[in-house]
């Protein structure tokens, strides 16, 4: 009887070491698997962006398009922007980007009254890394979807609104190289469209990284963005538009 107990005691005690041994063994699991990847989020980064170009919608006259940020700024109506990068540690990684921008203003253009203009920008890429140490190349692939909606009023009164989406492939590439412990330059450039949505599209950009803090960094620099499109039976017929400007934003990592 006494055997029996110990014996029942003992696969008790196992039972117990084992419920204790089991979720710490998953939380190290997690623990390892989480150092696998590496993670960092611009929730909210500032473009100040100058519009140039020329617009046409369907049975109209092209418009042209040249307005600075000072003016999209005072007519903001409201802003949307993200950016967020994960890297495993086989190198491999993605990239999503959203830009999204509503706009109502009064444009001193001719034959234009008024431009209310809706925009969004949504981009998914991947990508790989060759690390070199204290710096690194990343080939880039990828999507940017484009949505439009310009609401038009031209000095007659005549009004036109109008919608166009499309999808642009993309591909690129980006150079990393550490300056020092806490300054980082990331320099970028892409082309897309070929015809699949836009005829030609080009992306470049050109960024420092200063990191004083572990986890959160500031990071800032220049960014243009042209896109050529047309598309004689969809609203809006053309859209030659160059996007250019500062960048400013917070960077968090983990």
């Amino acid at each position: 009887m006494k055997h029996s107990a110990k014996k029942i005691a003992a696969v008790c005690l196992a039972a117990c070491l084992l419920m204790i041994a089991t979720p710490s063994a998953h939380a190290e699991e997690q623990a390892e698997a989480a150092k696998n990847w590496e993670f960092n989020l611009t929730p909210m980064y500032i473009w100040f962006v100058d519009m140039s170009g020329t617009m046409g919608i369907k049975n109209l006259v092209n418009a042209p398009i040249d307005v600075p940020f000072s003016t999209i700024f005072d007519n903001l109506e409201a802003i949307l922007t993200g950016h967020f990068e994960a890297k495993h540690k086989s190198n491999w990684g993605l990239i999503l980007d959203l830009s999204y921008l509503d706009i109502g203003s009064s444009v001193p253009a001719p034959q234009i009254q008024k431009v209310d203009f809706v925009s969004v920008i949504a981009e998914a890429d991947g990508f790989y890394r060759f690390d070199m140490g204290y710096q690194a190349i990343d080939i880039i692939a990828g999507f940017r979807y484009n949505s439009l909606e310009p609401k038009i009023t031209f000095t007659p009164g005549q009004q036109r609104k109008s919608t166009e989406n499309w999808v642009d492939p993309l591909v690129g590439g980006r150079y990393l190289r550490e300056l020092n412990d806490q300054w980082t330059l990331i320099l970028r450039a892409d082309i897309g469209g070929f015809n699949v949505g836009s005829d030609f599209v080009w992306n470049v950009s050109g960024l420092v990284d200063y990191r004083p803090w572990k986890h959160v960094s500031i990071i800032g620099g220049y960014r243009a963005l042209d896109t050529d499109y047309k598309n004689s039976s969809g609203t809006i017929t053309t859209y030659d538009v160059r996007l250019a400007g500062p960048l400013l934003g917070l960077n968090f990592y983990w």
